[in-house]
């Protein structure tokens, strides 16, 4: 019976089990968010290496050393780190992980600290801001979408008439094409609860404000982006004008990522690691892009 669905019979929940909350909600945003924010850069990494326990260490910790051990040999490893210098930098680290035990290495012997950003803090200061603000937003849509439907008012005289008359709706809404009933079920009476529909619907303008929220976001970790809402042709110099901040502070994070990648190489005296800008997200803006400024863009 389930051979035509993905998804097994055991995780398949009664909708109202999957009615999100605003905890669910956060969650949601925070993994979508954490995932674009990872999207932006490329990178080159020894085969044998859980690459994802590398990324997520450095995006969600901000740190993560990469260092060389007899038993393993050139692995990222979750750390700590030792010996602040002149200059409020670490001179070392230490690992204590069910692994591998090491209780001092100095950066540069055998060991480089790849830290996505200057202050060695994560990526998750912003991506958990944004992830609250959509979810919030996303509430005010699911509460304004229930609270536009039409619902009716039914006098019954007892809760076994109610239970069948909220069985004969569910009927109706599920699409049934014929729903039996008693004669006596049906009441004049029957009313509607009556809202301005058009008036309370609010949906089109949250959801504007979440795709804004959402370009907001991209502008902060270097994905291209513009507010094409407004109008249906752009030219190219407007498509392109916030090219500037988009690429700030995604420039930023790549030159200290790749000054860590070169450290790698050198102390190896191999081409091990690299880092660049993720070549597809770039091609989508480049494909969007006119070479000649004074044509239209459509978008």
């Amino acid at each position: 019976m389930n051979e035509y669905y993905i998804t097994p019979p055991y995780a398949q929940l009664p909708l109202a089990c999957c009615e999100p909350d605003m905890t669910a909600l956060a969650r949601f945003y925070q993994t979508h968010f954490l995932r674009k924010a990872i999207s932006v850069y490329e990178w080159k990494y020894p085969k044998y290496w859980n690459f994802d326990y590398f990324i997520y260490n450095l995006y969600v910790k901000g740190f993560v050393s990469v260092l060389y051990t007899n038993e393993y040999g050139l692995i990222p490893q979750e750390c700590g780190l030792l010996g602040w210098k002149v200059m409020q930098e670490p001179e070392g680290i230490f690992v204590g992980t069910q692994f591998v035990q090491i209780n001092h290495r100095s950066i540069g012997d055998k060991c480089e600290l790849f830290k996505v950003n200057a202050d060695y803090s994560s990526m998750m200061d912003v991506v958990n801001m944004y992830a609250s603000i959509c979810a919030k937003i996303m509430s005010g849509i699911l509460v304004n979408i229930d609270n536009t439907k039409l619902a009716y008012l039914i006098p019954v005289p007892d809760s076994k008439a109610s239970k069948s008359v909220k069985t004969i709706l569910d009927s109706v809404y599920n699409g049934e094409r014929a729903v039996p009933y008693a004669k006596d079920m049906i009441q004049d009476d029957w009313k509607f609860f009556t809202q301005n529909v058009g008036q309370n619907y609010i949906v089109d303008r949250l959801l504007s404000d979440l795709r804004k929220t959402e370009n907001d976001f991209d502008t902060r970790i270097g994905i291209n982006n513009t507010n094409v809402e407004k109008r249906e042709r752009m030219l190219t110099d407007e498509v392109n004008s916030n090219n500037g901040d988009v690429m700030s502070e995604a420039w930023e994070r790549l030159e200290r990522l790749k000054k860590s990648c070169d450290s790698i190489n050198a102390q190896f005296g191999a081409d091990l690691m690299s880092v660049d800008f993720n070549k597809k997200v770039v091609n989508v803006v480049e494909n969007r892009a006119n070479p000649n400024p004074n044509r239209d863009v459509s978008v």
